[in-house]
């Protein structure tokens, strides 16, 4: 390719800014199996808009001497000279089209580091990206939970570019001056070559670590669940933005109430500490002002969540009781109003839907985190803060939940083979009250032990939790594990593999890797929240490979925890429902998991 086809940027890099130079550069990538693949887009918060302005693309194709020859390139196609000029380099967006077609070629496998967002670029501009993929960023997560999974990162930890992280800053601060599409286009491609570069090479030498670890045959699942959630994160939630905008409103107008009633910005630590200690001589068990101690380390007290609600509980004075509540409610006025109201709004794309990202590498146990925004953490309390009435269904549908009941529990008992457990369920005994049974105390108490024991806490974090006497917390957690003795068993053989191994092993072969000794008590806990998510994973498998997904009948647009929401067409809602409750009750159905896995449902909009 010569001159007049491209420039030279570094080493085996170009930017294509010719129609020779286009059209040789196709022959190229379709006599490649391998092709990295990454786009940029405009730098912008709407979904709508990040649409692409260049492709970067790497692959080695053999050359005519019979030797794999490199090839790196960056095609622009809404580049900018300024804001409302657009480069003379940049290509018709049917070129666009033309160069997915030639990487969708038959025998072609995409590589990306982080999928989902380079997908649902390209379906801005209606291309779907067809063939099999492996995704850098997913690999590495399944090889090593513990470390860094981005990009600059794993370059410079693998050691193929050490100036990877250097170069990502130098060239992220030409945009506090220019527009993302604006900055020097030699510049940007030869930024964006690197990364497809060090994808491609990324993939070499992770793949067969992946499969040392004997984890590649799992990597067909993470790619069918990948494409799932990119599907999910398109469609996104439809939300009432009026509505949020009413809640909003209501928030402000209380919270300048409530300052005007304490005569205080409560979120201001000062003019708190002014009110609690000085002008309502508050003091907490075992302060004394200035006075450091191993609960007031700084010699003052805490003025966090947590601490308030406890001098709330403690406090017996009505009018302290009262002026903490209304700290209280304050607090949670401006968390909703910041977090839920105004960050909804703010997420919103131009037809009022959410497209949070659900991220398969977020955990170290394998779970799903979200953000951009976190669907995972909306507040269960309705009254006090209303999100779940701003959902809404698309016309033609209704929103339903369906929520795995006491899943994790259900895992325990079974990898724990604690026959009291597993009978009480064939029964149809809730697990919290066959708790309280056995151990003689409170339903409410039961279910505080019973998340504690799975989560690997002791008697000071239930002392701490239930605000009981630490005897009294050691009583409670001997007697449950007299009822349950399997669980401490199994519990005990997960840390011990740990300790032997580095790792534990999920139900499906998957990895819980470990790094530091301390943390092998969470080696149980860590099989059943990864087992857990196992189970949900392939629920969503069995969904999108059913006609009521094919037909449209339904439609998955988010998940939390142990529940997925649905979008179900409300002219065969009852028949379509019980269908997915069917799809996603799976291990009822298996003898391995032994007990039935029920799924609550339950209308959201």
């Amino acid at each position: 390719m010569g001159p007049a086809a491209c420039s030279i940027l570094c080493k085996d890099a170009m930017l294509i800014y010719s129609e020779a130079g286009f059209e040789k550069s196709l022959e190229y990538i379709r006599r490649s199996k391998l092709i990295a693949i990454d786009t940029e887009t405009y730098w912008t918060n709407d979904w709508q808009q990040k649409r692409i302005i260049g492709v970067s693309i790497y692959c080695e194709f053999p050359g005519d001497n019979g030797l794999n020859q490199v090839f790196n390139a960056y095609y622009p196609f809404r580049h900018g000279i300024d804001a409302t000029t657009a480069s003379p380099r940049n290509f018709p967006l049917d070129y666009l089209h033309r160069l997915a077609e030639a990487c969708n070629h038959d025998g072609a496998t995409h590589l990306f580091h982080n999928r989902k967002f380079d997908h649902n670029t390209f379906r801005r501009d209606n291309i779907e990206l067809t063939r099999p993929f492996k995704d850098t960023m997913l690999i590495t997560h399944m090889i090593d939970e513990n470390t860094s999974h981005v990009l600059e990162d794993l370059a410079e930890a693998y050691r193929l570019d050490m100036g990877a992280t250097a170069r990502k800053k130098e060239i992220h601060k030409l945009r506090k001056n220019t527009a993302w599409h604006c900055i020097d286009l030699t510049k940007m491609a030869e930024y964006a070559c690197r990364d497809t570069a060090n994808t491609y090479k990324l993939f070499e030498i992770t793949w067969p670590e992946l499969e040392h670890q004997e984890l590649s045959d799992l990597w067909e699942t993470e790619e069918k669940f990948c494409r799932i959630l990119t599907d999910v994160e398109f469609r996104g939630i439809l939300i009432n933005l009026p509505l949020l905008r009413d809640y909003r409103d209501d928030a402000e107008k209380r919270m300048l109430q409530l300052e005007v009633e304490l005569g205080c910005d409560p979120m201001k630590p000062a003019q708190l500490n002014k009110l609690l200690f000085e002008q309502h001589s508050f003091r907490p068990v075992g302060y004394t002002p200035g006075k450091p101690t191993k609960q007031f380390p700084n010699g003052r007290p805490m003025m966090d969540e947590k601490a308030l609600m406890k001098m709330a509980k403690t406090c017996i004075d009505p009018v302290k009781s009262l002026t903490i509540n209304k700290v209280l409610e304050y607090r949670g006025l401006v968390k909703a109003k910041g977090t839920w109201y105004e960050g909804f709004i703010q997420a919103a794309d131009s037809i009022s839907r959410l497209h949070p990202s659900f991220n398969q590498h977020g955990t170290t146990t394998t779970r799903l985190s979200c953000s951009d925004p976190n669907m995972q953490q909306l507040p269960r309390d309705v009254e006090s803060t209303p999100v779940y009435k701003a959902l809404e269904a698309s016309p033609g549908y209704h929103l339903y939940s369906f929520d795995y009941s006491q899943l994790e529990f259900r895992l325990t008992a079974v990898y724990a083979n604690e026959s009291s457990i597993l009978e009480g369920y064939r029964r149809g005994v809730d697990f919290h009250s066959l708790t309280a049974r056995n151990l003689g105390v409170s339903r409410q108490l039961a279910k505080t032990v019973n998340f504690l024991i799975v989560y690997g806490g002791g008697a000071g974090k239930l002392s701490e939790t239930a605000g009981i006497p630490l005897e009294s917390a050691r009583e409670v957690l001997s007697r449950f594990h007299a009822a349950y003795p399997n669980i401490a068993k199994i519990a005990a053989k997960a840390e011990f593999t740990a300790d032997q191994r580095g790792f534990v092993k999920l139900w499906t072969g998957r990895r819980r890797h470990f790094v530091n000794k301390w943390e092998h008590h969470k080696a149980f806990n860590s099989i059943i929240q990864g087992g857990a998510h196992e189970i949900i994973k392939r629920s969503a498998l069995n969904f999108y490979e059913s006609d009521i997904r094919r037909r449209g009948l339904a439609h998955l647009v988010c998940e939390v925890h142990d529940a997925f929401w649905f979008e179900v067409s409300e002219e065969f809602t009852d028949e379509i429902n019980e269908q997915i409750k069917d799809l996603m009750e799976w291990p009822s159905k298996d003898s391995e998991f032994m007990i039935d896995f029920p799924v609550d449902i339950k209308r959201l909009a």
